[in-house]
């Protein structure tokens, strides 16, 4: 019967550690589409960067340009210099150099969430991965009561065997001893009466 227990209880560890396995592959499939979902979200930062850096030196230059016309238009009355274009160019720039370093706070912020994101799904694995090697010394514990189980009910069963062997042994001695002792005792007396103080 404990050995039928043990069983059971291996059987319930066995699907215990199955579904553990399921969840630490789940938990690997999570991590790595989101280290892609990270190392997307690196490339897009380092491309954005890099537009903002593009244009920052734009910007840079537009207005230089733009310095320049006004110094000519001051230097040079009548040179007729468009600085309306150049400072449209450089409105259009900043705006666009806004909207970028926006975006740029946008991805860092995603990328800080992604990781930690990264961070919680390593730290969940590895507690299931604990959790896995507990259930698998567990079920290894068992496995040794069920050999425990077995080697006990061998050793029951020779003493049972040697008990029925004895058993038949002092039953055959009992039928020896019986045949051997059985007498058929009979006596007669000299007289109908005995002597005092016998009746």
């Amino acid at each position: 019967q404990k050995k039928q227990n043990t069983k059971k209880n291996i059987n319930l560890e066995q699907k215990k550690k199955k579904k553990s396995t399921k969840k630490i592959q789940k938990f690997e499939q999570k991590e790595k589409l989101t280290k892609n979902k990270l190392s997307n979200i690196k490339n897009n930062l380092t491309v954005t960067n890099s537009h903002l850096s593009d244009l920052q030196n734009i910007c840079g230059k537009s207005f230089q340009q733009l310095a320049i016309a006004h110094y000519k238009s001051e230097i040079f009355p009548h040179q007729i210099i468009d600085g309306k274009l150049l400072s449209k160019i450089l409105q259009i720039t900043v705006e666009e150099i806004f909207m970028t370093k926006s975006e740029v706070g946008l991805l860092s912020q995603n990328i800080s969430s992604t990781i930690q994101k990264i961070d919680n799904l390593t730290t969940s694995k590895k507690k299931e991965k604990n959790k896995k090697n507990k259930i698998a010394k567990k079920i290894k514990l068992l496995n040794s009561e069920v050999i425990s189980c077995e080697n006990t009910k061998n050793e029951a069963q020779k003493r049972k065997q040697n008990f029925e062997e004895e058993a038949a042994a002092l039953n055959e001695l009992i039928t020896k001893l019986q045949v051997n002792t059985v007498h058929d005792y009979t006596y007669k007396f000299s007289t109908e009466k005995l002597i005092w103080p016998v009746e």
